[in-house]
């Protein structure tokens, strides 16, 4: 089994921290808070629950309080805090067995409502991941890195919110060389979503795969020593957009790219659509962009459908080594039939035309395209795939969705030298996947991808679209 991204197990430590003071309560103090519960409102003033008893705040996220005051939205935040040590005590020393259901489904419901309070409120929030990992390719790993959230205006509800994801890695591969990496991605969204930006940052020294241009030589080169060249490598895929006309935006993007290869095997030497390029490392592309985004929430929709049209025009007048343009059109649906279930699509295309160097070139495969399929294993002047996930949120006690989910996930793609050989030698992917909300909304991901090429193992923040 191929393992593609730093697979971490997994030291998670989040920003939440509790204070803990455990008291043993007496019987009658459990009777009493038992009782409250069964009788809470939910239906308190923001002014009232900032005094509230710590068994009537209420839980469920349309209930949950809004502050302006900063002040006030910390005050909260330690308030439900307080109360979820507080009835987790009183769960843990109760004798009757209807008290203590109460109870502990009551500090449950609390537990789950502190995140849901800080997002509602605009609170920044920041998790760490970090550990040890091994993929074939990269022998052993070192990672760590974090999710960052946080709302550029929490005085606008409707304003969605930003997240920056990024990661440190050092690896040890079995020919000696050590590498290392960093990888980030952008979500942020300003000014009442009338602007966004997306951007993708990678750079590093580590070792990557050639398998060589078009579809034959992807699905017959097995990976080993001839596919592995090492380099130097950077990154950067950017977009600025506005909304100038409903869901609609319209602005500028941008991509660059370094490869400077450093050490390769005598098959990829023997290559001449590698060779062609091996001195020319740099490209800069500039371009406009057009996207139609109805989604309730960019990073992990549920409902709502994104389009996006863009193109990108690499020219050495601009300090590119090659001269060549990009088009890539994305189209994606979210439906959910109820709060647990969502049915969501992936269907991209892409275009080259020029002198596109064998990094840039139209590719499929990868931690967030056909996953089961070897990132850099299909490229070819044109590309096209499309993808059907279930995502399933299981349910808590309560019938409310919990922290834990899946996904089932089945795709179609293919490359070709030119867009009328796309239909010619299609290939299928499809696979399993673990779901973790570290934060409201924000999963962290656990996929299995599999295809007649192998297998793959991605670790990730965020949905694969």
């Amino acid at each position: 089994m191929k393992l593609h991204n730093p697979t971490i197990l997994l030291l998670s430590i989040t920003s939440v921290v509790g204070c803990a003071t455990s008291p043993i309560p007496s019987s009658e103090e459990i009777n009493q808070a038992a009782s409250e519960i069964k009788t809470r409102l939910t239906t308190q003033s923001p002014d009232t629950l900032l005094a509230a008893k710590r068994t009537q705040l209420p839980t469920l996220y349309a209930e949950l309080p809004r502050y302006q005051s900063e002040d006030d939205v910390q005050q909260i935040i330690a308030n439900y805090n307080d109360a979820q040590t507080y009835v987790s005590n009183l769960a843990d020393h109760a004798e009757e067995p209807e008290d203590k259901a109460v109870l502990t489904q009551y500090a449950d419901d609390l537990d789950y409502a502190i995140k849901p309070l800080r997002e509602k409120n605009g609170d920044s929030m920041f998790s760490l991941l970090g550990g040890p990992a091994y993929t074939p390719e990269q022998g052993a790993l070192l990672a760590g890195g974090g999710l960052y959230s946080f709302s550029t205006d929490r005085t606008d509800p409707d304003l969605q919110r930003s997240s920056i994801t990024g990661f440190l890695m050092m690896n040890f591969p079995n020919n000696g060389n050590m590498g290392y990496g960093f990888q980030s991605k952008q979500n942020i969204f300003f000014n009442e979503n009338k602007f966004k930006y997306e951007g993708v940052v990678n750079f590093g020294q580590q070792s990557s795969q050639y398998f060589g241009v078009g579809y034959d030589k992807g699905s017959t080169v097995e990976l080993g020593d001839d596919t592995t060249y090492n380099s130097n490598r950077g990154e950067y895929i950017g977009s600025l957009a506005y909304r100038f006309l409903g869901d609609w935006y319209f602005g500028a993007n941008a991509e660059m790219n370094y490869v400077d290869v450093t050490e390769q095997s005598d098959y990829i030497l023997a290559d001449d659509d590698f060779q062609a390029y091996a001195d020319k490392p740099f490209t800069l592309g500039l371009g406009l962009v057009l996207e139609y985004d109805s989604r309730d929430f960019a990073v992990n929709a549920k409902e709502g459908i994104y389009f996006k049209a863009n193109y990108l025009n690499f020219n050495e007048k601009i300090g590119s080594d090659s001269d060549y343009f990009k088009a890539n059109f994305e189209f994606r649906s979210y439906y959910s039939f109820n709060p647990t279930n969502t049915i969501a699509s992936f269907t991209q295309f892409q275009s080259t035309k020029g002198d596109v160097p064998f990094y840039d070139l139209a590719t499929v495969g990868g931690a967030n395209s056909m996953r089961g399929i070897f990132k850099g294993q299909f490229i070819d002047k044109s590309a096209f795939e499309t993808t059907v996930e279930w995502r399933h949120t299981f349910s808590r006690s309560n019938g409310l969705p919990s922290n834990h989910g899946m996904t089932l996930w089945s795709g179609i793609g293919s490359v070709g030298e030119s867009v009328d050989k796309l239909s010619e030698d299609l290939f299928l992917s499809y696979g399993v996947g673990y779901r973790y909300q570290i934060q409201p909304k924000m999963n962290i991901r656990l996929d299995l991808g599999m295809s007649e090429f192998g297998n793959g193992f991605y670790f990730n923040f965020t949905e694969a679209f």
